[in-house]
């Protein structure tokens, strides 16, 4: 059911991908045949440290990894599914990061994913350069995702 859903998803954007149902903790016939992994809506619906280990696996298969999660903000969008958020964890930014830290991987960068709908921010954005809005959604958590580029430490 999952696996139909993401395809009709992709439809829907005119993508035509190759999907395949897989166990995401087991990615040993793909370990170290990327440049960049990237996960999406997926690690959120494990919980402490299984989300370390599956953020782990993802970087077995790349050197650089991506990884992009909901916050709690995601639930006031009016198409959050909330069937598919019933069991995810709605990070905030410092909690994800530590998560993508405790997999073992060095962070480049953390970034607050899509503005928050309503006038605190439209207040804000007009106040303030972006650089420094991107910031403070990052430091806040007033962000409708975060995500975390990595990457896997060199050996030595």
């Amino acid at each position: 059911m999952v696996l139909e859903s993401a395809r009709e998803l992709g439809r829907s954007f005119g993508l035509d991908r190759d999907l395949r149902e897989g166990d995401a903790f087991d990615l040993s016939e793909h370990h170290g045949r990327f440049d960049v992994a990237y996960s999406a809506g997926l690690v959120e619906h494990w919980h402490g440290e299984r989300t370390a280990e599956l953020i782990a696996e993802h970087a077995r298969c790349a050197p650089l990894i991506q990884v992009e999660v909901p916050t709690r903000h995601t639930l006031v969008l009016p198409d959050a599914m909330p069937e598919v958020l019933a069991d995810a964890h709605l990070y905030r930014p410092r909690e994800f990061v530590g998560r993508v830290k405790e997999a073992g991987l060095s962070v480049v960068k953390a970034y607050p994913i899509g503005p928050v709908p309503g006038r605190r921010r439209e207040i804000l954005e007009s106040l303030v350069p972006p650089a420094l809005f991107r910031r403070l959604q990052l430091w806040t958590g007033h962000s409708m995702g975060v995500g975390v580029l990595a990457s896997v430490p060199g050996p030595g």
